[in-house]
């Protein structure tokens, strides 16, 4: 399935600035490809950006 990434995008524009980027952008890759989750959910989301710290 494909989802629309532009709130995953956002999210990772601002944690370029926080300097989280590469680990957000990898943690992303790794829900959408590896995990299958839908990085269109805000909760989903937020669930990475937690775990990136």
């Amino acid at each position: 399935m494909t989802y629309n990434s532009r709130l995953a995008q956002e999210l990772g524009k601002w944690a370029e600035q926080m300097e989280k980027g590469d680990a957000f952008h990898d943690a992303v890759f790794k829900a959408y490809f590896a995990d299958g989750l839908n990085i269109a959910d805000a909760n989903i989301l937020a669930d990475i950006a937690n775990s990136i710290g």
